[in-house]
């Protein structure tokens, strides 16, 4: 096997052991509570001091690989991407004087930031954008990340994408 395939094939095995663990985890908390019999805790508060359990170690797992980052060799292929959209109200100054409108480039989508304003526009309702990894991959699973609608107050959250398909 090849060192990415190698890689690969570790990170889906330490993906499932992570479940394994905290499965293993959660059954023997509830074995332990239930015969330590410690008086006041009733079985909500056991299964709240489980779920407590349970964020801490989703919170210190090891996150699957990600290879549409540019860090990882991806690009975006722009002659079969959609224009990106042009701020009119936006310049790019020189000498304190407007020469270009403000565009931001669809290379965005592959940068790991993903804060308010950080994102990158297209023209009305659809858009499409063309991704080359660097290296042929099986995908596993697809996650599209926008901020959370709690993060970012307003409106603007309607225009977070609602579909989207991958090819």
């Amino acid at each position: 096997l090849t060192l990415q395939e190698q890689l690969r094939k570790l990170q889906e095995e330490l993906y499932h052991l992570r479940w394994s663990v905290k499965d293993v985890a959660e059954r023997a908390l509830q074995e332990a509570l239930k015969q330590a019999k410690l008086p006041g805790f009733t079985g909500w508060a056991v299964q709240e001091i489980i779920n407590h359990v349970l964020e801490k170690l989703e919170e210190n797992r090891v996150p699957m690989p990600d290879y549409a980052l540019k860090s990882s060799g991806a690009a975006v292929i722009h002659s079969r991407t959609s224009p990106s959209f042009k701020n009119t109200k936006g310049k790019v100054l020189l000498f304190s004087l407007p020469v270009l409108d403000y565009v931001r480039s669809p290379e965005l989508i592959l940068e790991p930031e993903n804060h308010p304003g950080n994102c990158w526009p297209f023209p009305g309702s659809q858009g499409h954008v063309f991704i080359k990894l660097s290296v042929p991959i099986i995908p596993r699973a697809v996650t599209m990340d926008h901020v959370s609608g709690t993060t970012f107050h307003g409106d603007s959250i309607s225009r977070a994408p609602k579909d989207f398909a991958v090819y």
